[in-house]
């Protein structure tokens, strides 16, 4: 095709005398060319609709005006937050596999009203979830993009101010010792020299702005995290009721940490705790199956293991930890860090259950719930 555009051009440009149509091979080129061209053009064009068809955003920005807040507590729509979560987990999953990133996010699981009543967090909200989540995404992408092999926290919580608004707060940084790479990554926030980060934040500010009454700042202290993100949003209660008993063990049950990043066994521990379950850490597996046998029997109701860690056992211990589960009354419970499943979690695969990071409040609910199980078999 590019060869007979070239002669077609040479002959225009450099021919003595005006091109002659009678003459067969000519008029041959033009007709093959001429078809070449359409055929050119339908292909571009069918290709246009198809990666126009495949473009698909998990959460799409809708560009309708916003609402107002009247407008928003007349609204009969509402959403469920963690089942939003759920599938906006995946996607940051994702996301952080690709730089090998880990995407480890914080929620409080349990809160005490004005009755000291230990209550599940607010869930159900009015309005459009669309621009948050993509808030989110957008401060949380920010980081990731710029990153390589580090965990990025995110806080997420729900509060009043003092003008008596609920609001979602969510912050987002890099755990771990701050060096001076985090320290020029933070500053370049506020003043970027690449063109990629300006990008990014005028992408993340636009999101902001179509949520009516958000703000956001860069701060440099953080309970977890030395530079974060800061993201406030306004959000209004939907006043239907959560509907979700509380799962909280009657006796103190223990269960196993093994995972070799501390920041993720913390976060583990302190939703574990909110439910009264006792967590032991560990950052090794060695010596694993000599903690799980001692004695006549296991003094934990679950072992959450660390996924990649499966790799390092081979075949035998393997199958013995597995089958230590029934013995000794606990379940083997494998953290995701990403969506990859090597060939040691698929042999066991029907054997375990899993925690998936980041989670999702739901999601240590069953946690709970398979610990509650397993202390009823030994009971039994």
């Amino acid at each position: 095709m590019k060869k007979l555009l070239l002669i077609l051009i040479s002959t225009c440009l450099f021919a003595d005398s005006k091109i002659d149509f009678s003459d067969k091979d000519t008029i041959l080129l033009f007709v093959v060319l001429g078809g070449l061209i359409v055929l050119l053009l339908a292909y571009i064009y069918k290709l246009k609709m198809k990666l126009k068809t495949k473009k698909v955003k998990m959460f799409s920005v809708s560009d309708e005006a916003e609402f107002e807040s009247e407008s928003f507590e007349k609204s009969s729509l509402y959403f469920d937050l963690q089942e939003v979560f759920l599938y906006f987990f995946k996607t940051l999953n994702y996301e952080a596999s690709v730089k090998n990133n880990i995407f480890l996010v914080r929620q409080d699981m349990l809160y005490l009203n004005d009755n000291n009543e230990k209550c599940m967090p607010n869930r159900y909200f009015y309005g459009d979830y669309t621009n948050i989540i993509n808030a989110i995404w957008a401060a949380a992408d920010l980081i990731n993009q710029n990153v390589e092999n580090e965990t990025i926290f995110i806080d997420i919580g729900i509060m009043n101010n003092m003008q008596n608004r609920t609001l979602l707060c969510v912050d987002i940084g890099v755990c771990g010792v701050v060096d001076d790479k985090k320290t020029e990554l933070f500053k370049s926030f506020t003043n970027p020299k690449k063109l990629s980060i300006s990008e990014q934040l005028h992408k993340f500010s636009g999101y902001m702005k179509k949520i009516d009454g958000s703000s956001y700042a860069f701060k440099d202290t953080n309970e977890r995290i030395n530079h974060a993100i800061c993201l406030s949003i306004p959000i209004l209660i939907n006043d239907k009721e959560n509907n979700l008993p509380d799962v909280t063990p009657k006796d103190r049950l223990s269960v196993l940490i093994v995972h070799n990043n501390i920041d993720i066994s913390k976060t583990i521990t302190a939703n574990l705790e909110s439910y009264e379950i006792n967590c032991i850490q560990n950052q090794s597996s060695n010596g694993l199956l000599e903690k799980i046998e001692d004695g006549v029997n296991c003094a934990y109701r679950a072992v959450l293991l660390d996924a990649n860690l499966i790799n390092t056992f081979n075949e035998y211990d393997l199958n013995r930890l597995v089958k230590a589960q029934d013995e000794y009354c606990f379940k083997l419970i494998l953290i995701l860090n990403n969506h990859k499943i090597t060939p040691n979690i698929e042999k066991i695969i029907q054997e375990v259950d899993f925690l998936p990071l980041p989670y999702t409040i739901d999601n240590i609910r069953s946690i709970v719930n398979i610990i509650k199980t397993q202390q009823e078999k030994l009971l039994s």
